[in-house]
């Protein structure tokens, strides 16, 4: 019996989180996106940056929405490489640029 094969699961195993990675980053930032472009719509009175359509705040949205899913891209490719360091900075930069819209819009 030979136990220098490596399991196939271990390849598909990296392709599927890839794949799930990459689809939930694709709905995560054409959220935002919508968000930014969306601003405050009519509600616009000037109050704070939530009420105010031309505010920095709401391309930053944006952007990290971006960032967070280059990011991931970026990861599932590492990942699926087998650079496996690599792919675990890239995922906590992933995480940490998803999480920071939710922070600055204040949910």
């Amino acid at each position: 019996m030979d136990t220098t094969h490596s399991i196939p699961w271990g390849t598909a195993g990296r392709v599927l989180v890839g794949l799930a990675t990459g689809a939930a980053s694709t709905l995560h930032a054409l959220f935002w996106m919508l968000i930014g472009g969306l601003q405050c719509d009519e509600s616009c009175d000037g109050g704070s940056w939530h009420a105010t359509a031309g505010a920095w705040e709401w391309s930053a949205l944006t952007a990290l929405g971006l960032a967070s899913w280059l990011l991931t891209v970026a990861f599932a490719v590492a990942l699926g490489t087998r650079r496996d360091r690599g792919a675990r900075w890239l995922l906590g930069a992933a995480v940490v640029t998803a999480i920071a819209p939710w922070i600055l819009i204040g949910f």
